[in-house]
């Protein structure tokens, strides 16, 4: 793996950009106003997935309307075609790097250690964050490796020596730090710059038209453009915020065709239903398999705390059940020497199992370590605050208390949080 050297002190800004799929139109519209005002020049830049893209596109100085050109042109077409095109992001997105990307000015990244790429090691389960890489082959893999969301983008690969993914797995939205600037295509985050209006989510995994995407870059421009008036970045400069993305509303004729985002959808008749549907069933969803994870830990880590705690009582046990075995076995009682020895034998496999943590006083802790996190998890099961969050309508008002606990320990919380 390249070594990661010590980034230099940037004295302005650091932007954090998403996952997004093929979202990453509003991030590249987003990263073209941020151009626009050169805040990127000493800014540091991190992202995951499409966000890595975007940050790449930032560093390298790429043109984000070619970008875009090309996408309308080129990607979305092919995305449309059933079923091939539904596989095909990774074919999409190399080519995209080829015609645009200027990849091979990997060199600047290095020497400015600007960039951050983020991606998820499967051997580690972890993320991984990359700032120097060792040759343009080297970054097109680490962009690869963060965009790579099976089944739609690949399969995972070896990266450096480890199995990799999509970043978004364990770092949805990276960080530097509190003050680093987020930027989200999800309409439903809590990021500095989002959607001012409602994004379909699921347009990440499956596009929709061509009108549609140009519509995102468009939103996302003038999303950046008011982020940075707001925020008094314009150096002074009159900034003129344009209105494209506001004819988009009225080209739709039915909301449930707006909800969906698909044109295919547009019935009056399905409106009422689908909202309803998915504002009461979707939270509980996630949250049943919140659920479902915490009772699975549950049972895991007490049936651990039974194993150890058990086997490093019963190797006292097992000597006299051996002797008693061999006695029985003197008075011809085979059938009672069998039964004994068969518990003797489940003892000392038992037994075996408190070496190989070290013996007694190791086991002893293993076991109440396992008991701990056991009663942990229980304590989440039954947290109220958690079932309240899980409602509809009035969960997002209630904080959950065992946030910490939960993002640590929880695979299916890290990864729905954002939408929960």
């Amino acid at each position: 793996m390249a070594d990661h050297a010590s980034p230099r002190t940037f004295k302005d800004l650091s932007f954090s950009f998403a996952c997004g799929g093929y979202l990453k139109m509003y991030l590249f519209g987003v990263a073209k106003a941020l151009q626009q005002f050169e805040l990127e020049q000493n800014a540091r830049l991190i992202g995951c997935s499409a966000g890595a893209l975007t940050a790449t596109g930032l560093a390298l100085g790429c043109d984000f309307d070619a970008i875009r050109a090309y996408v309308l042109g080129h990607v979305i077409p092919g995305a449309h075609e059933f079923p091939s095109g539904y596989f095909r992001a990774r074919t999409f997105l190399l080519d995209t790097l080829k015609a645009e990307g200027r990849l091979q000015e990997y060199e600047k990244l290095n020497a400015s250690q600007q960039l951050t790429v983020v991606y998820t090691s499967l051997s580690a389960l972890t993320s991984r964050r990359l700032t120097t890489f060792d040759s343009q082959q080297h970054l097109t893999d680490c962009l690869m490796a963060s965009c790579c969301a099976t089944p739609i983008a690949g399969m995972p690969f070896r990266l450096d020596s480890e199995w990799v993914m999509d970043g978004g797995i364990f770092d949805f939205q990276p960080i530097y730090d509190d003050e680093t600037v987020t930027v989200s295509p999800f309409y439903c985050t809590g990021a500095d710059i989002k959607p001012s209006v409602y994004v379909p989510m699921w347009w990440a995994m499956l596009p929709p038209g061509v009108r549609d995407v140009e519509w995102l870059f468009d939103l996302g421009y003038e999303d950046g453009l008011k982020w940075i008036v707001k925020n008094g970045l314009a150096g002074g400069r009159k900034v003129a915020i344009p209105t494209k993305s506001t004819e988009y509303v009225s080209e739709w004729s039915t909301t449930v065709g707006r909800v969906v985002g698909y044109r295919g959808f547009e019935s009056r008749v399905l409106d009422a239903l689908f909202v309803g549907l998915f504002v009461c069933l979707w939270r509980p969803l996630a949250f049943l398999c919140l659920y479902l994870e915490l009772y699975l830990q549950a049972i895991v880590s007490g049936s651990k705390a039974v194993v150890f705690g058990a086997a490093a009582k019963l190797l006292i046990s097992n000597i006299i059940m051996a002797a008693l075995a061999i006695a029985v076995a003197t008075q011809g009682l085979q059938h009672t020497m069998l039964f004994l020895m068969g518990l003797t034998t489940t003892g000392f496999f038992l037994g075996g199992m408190v070496l190989l943590v070290g013996g007694l006083q190791q086991a002893g802790a293993v076991a109440s370590a396992d008991w701990q996190r056991c009663r942990s998890y229980m304590r989440s099961i039954t947290s109220l605050s958690l079932f309240l969050h899980s409602m509809p309508v009035v969960g997002p008002l209630v904080q959950i208390k065992r946030h910490d606990f939960l993002l640590q320990h929880s695979l299916v919380y890290r990864i729905a949080m954002h939408c929960m």
